[in-house]
């Protein structure tokens, strides 16, 4: 009798328990569902959920409405060494309409070396910047662009996009720019053509419409802007080479271009064309050129070359790029002449955009800090940059393979470069009276 009261107390415990955490159904059944049916466990469902794959949302406005990320998204890979990149192969130019080049685009809105590797490194500019990518993410390197290389670099351009956001309205010509669907965007093109006047000397600097109009129209990009239509076509003094040219190499042959357009030795002074000639630059040439005790230059009167004027020594190290020195794909001049305006375009670039190496080279060639300290005084008002952006290959750079040999070497064309998208100027700090750049 006894073990039966303890069995029906059992009983009872277990009904009131069922019944307690609402469960329903007969006393037994209840009781024995939640005894012996295994539930699932918290852990496993918390797993299921992780591994279900989110669909990715597209941040930037350059990818969106692109079936091509899409695809890229929803499982499929792009393989870049598929595209007609046409590298090296005459009369050919970029196909435009590759999946490839608008993620170049990309990649070169983020500052990426999209030219590294063409005809001199004898590597592939589009194989070489992807896996650059993608091991600065912690991607898988390969050819491919696959959904993961997208969300990198989606998110990132879009990033670029609200910082680049107001050279829209710093451009007062941005609404005249053209651009096909998978180049840069129009706000990074506008960068490129303003960015420069934010940090000049307010004297020296485009700002309206019209000023930089005359510096199209003059010197600084009559290949890419059409009179008559009003119009900009996206960098296509470019566009006729074989692979995507990099924007610090872009934007130091648009600022060697104003170079030209503010020296008042290659142009005069004209009330219709803002800044043109404003700068007297015969201080600047006597340093590497002959004059006749009173600083006026004088050109050959035998070639017929108006542009060519007698250098003091042939030593290439007081200029401070080659094509400075010689610029040999358009030198007409005899030798031991050369076409001065060059010395001044480059040495005025350089001084904006490659600040630091600019300085460096002061330090070993007398001429060269004799130039540099004549833009500084001269020119830029004592304003000084901390900038070493890579340079082109013209530049005597010497430090990536095959140019070895060449002269000067003050600039670096670092292919492996990745530019921050700045032009910083030089700031001190103080500290225990010692100067410290910030």
């Amino acid at each position: 009798m006894k073990k039966i009261f303890i069995a029906v107390g059992l009983l009872l415990l277990v009904a009131i328990i069922s019944i307690s955490f609402g469960y329903s159904g007969n006393l037994f059944s209840g009781a024995l569902r939640n005894i012996f049916q295994p539930q699932k466990n918290p852990v496993f469902i918390k797993n299921e959920i992780q591994n279900i794959t989110p669909v990715y949302k597209i941040s930037s406005s350059f990818f969106t409405g692109d079936q091509r990320v899409q695809d890229v998204l929803n499982g499929k890979s792009y393989d870049m060494d598929s595209m007609q990149y046409a590298i090296g192969i005459p009369g050919k130019t970029l196909n435009k309409k590759e999946f490839g080049y608008k993620i170049m685009s990309a990649l070169k809105m983020l500052g990426y070396n999209t030219s590294q590797g063409n005809l001199v490194s004898g590597g592939k500019p589009h194989i070489l910047v992807i896996n650059q990518f993608q091991k600065r993410n912690g991607l898988t390197v390969f050819n491919f662009v696959d959904a993961s290389f997208i969300e990198h670099l989606d998110g990132q351009v879009g990033l670029k996009e609200k910082e680049e956001m107001k050279y829209k309205d710093l451009f007062p010509l941005y609404n005249t720019i053209q651009r096909d669907e998978n180049d840069v965007s129009k706000e990074h093109i506008a960068k490129i053509y303003s960015m420069v006047y934010q940090v000049l000397p307010k004297a020296l600097a485009l700002s309206t419409a019209e000023s930089y109009k005359a510096c199209f129209l003059i010197q600084c990009g009559i290949d890419f802007y059409n009179k008559a239509a009003n119009t900009f076509t996206n960098l296509k003094i470019f566009d006729v080479s074989a692979f995507l040219m990099n924007d610090t190499v872009e934007l130091k042959d648009y600022v060697h271009e104003y170079g030209h357009y503010i020296d008042g030795l290659l142009f005069s002074k004209d009330s219709a064309y803002p800044k043109r000639g404003m700068i007297d630059t015969r201080g600047f040439y006597s340093i590497s050129f002959n004059d006749d005790g009173n600083v006026h230059l004088k050109p050959n009167p035998d070639n017929g070359v108006p542009n060519c004027f007698q250098k003091k020594t042939g030593d290439p190290y007081e200029f401070i790029t080659d094509y400075a020195a010689s610029p040999s794909a358009f030198d007409t001049c005899p030798q031991g002449w050369n076409r001065y305006a060059e010395d001044f375009a480059e040495s005025f670039s350089s001084y904006i955009l490659q600040g630091e190496n600019f300085r460096d080279a002061a330090k070993v060639n007398g001429k060269i800090k004799g130039k540099y300290d004549w833009l500084k005084n001269n020119v830029f008002e004592g304003i000084e940059y901390n900038t070493d952006l890579m340079a082109a290959s013209a530049s005597g750079c010497n430090d990536i393979p095959l140019l070895s040999g060449n002269k000067p070497g003050y600039l670096k064309c670092q292919e492996d470069y990745v530019w921050d998208g700045e032009i910083k100027k030089l700031v001190f700090r103080y500290v225990f009276f010692i100067p410290q750049i910030l």
